[in-house]
């Protein structure tokens, strides 16, 4: 098994980070300013300006994170697979992005009130874990090369 397939390559890495760092930035603003962000209008209160532009900064980071994984599903997943050291934080690692993407989605398309609250709480709760989580696993990879 060649190790290099499953380092990424630096501007790989680069563009990755920088892409899941304002992904989750925007969402984290995004959050904020649903919760704590509201400005005072003519009618009372109402939600800040900048939340739909946030969301639109997240959806468009999504874009370009779901090509990203899609890059890593063709070989940094199946090397990785094969070196069995980092299997448990890799598979957590698909598993919370499979969680994000599917509500995702559902927050997009799905209308129903009751249902859309519980999918926006399991996609802001695991999208606050993230980060944590691929960290653990860039530094079990550093630690194990």
């Amino acid at each position: 098994m060649r190790r290099s397939k499953i380092i990424l390559q630096p501007l790989h890495k680069r563009i990755l980070y920088l892409s899941l760092g304002v992904l989750w930035l925007s969402g984290l603003f995004w959050l904020y300013l649903k919760y704590f962000g509201q400005v005072q209008g003519a009618f009372g209160p109402q939600s800040s300006p900048w939340q739909p532009v946030s969301m639109r900064i997240h959806g468009a980071l999504a874009m370009v994170f779901l090509v990203l994984f899609g890059t890593l599903l063709t070989q940094h997943v199946p090397w990785g697979w094969t070196q069995r050291q980092q299997r448990s934080s890799g598979v957590s690692l698909l598993v919370i992005c499979g969680v994000l993407i599917v509500t995702g989605w559902g927050l997009y398309y799905l209308v129903d009130a009751g249902i859309r609250h519980w999918v926006s709480l399991i996609h802001w709760v695991v999208g606050l874990l993230f980060p944590a989580i691929v960290a653990l696993h860039v530094i079990l990879g550093k630690s194990k090369s």
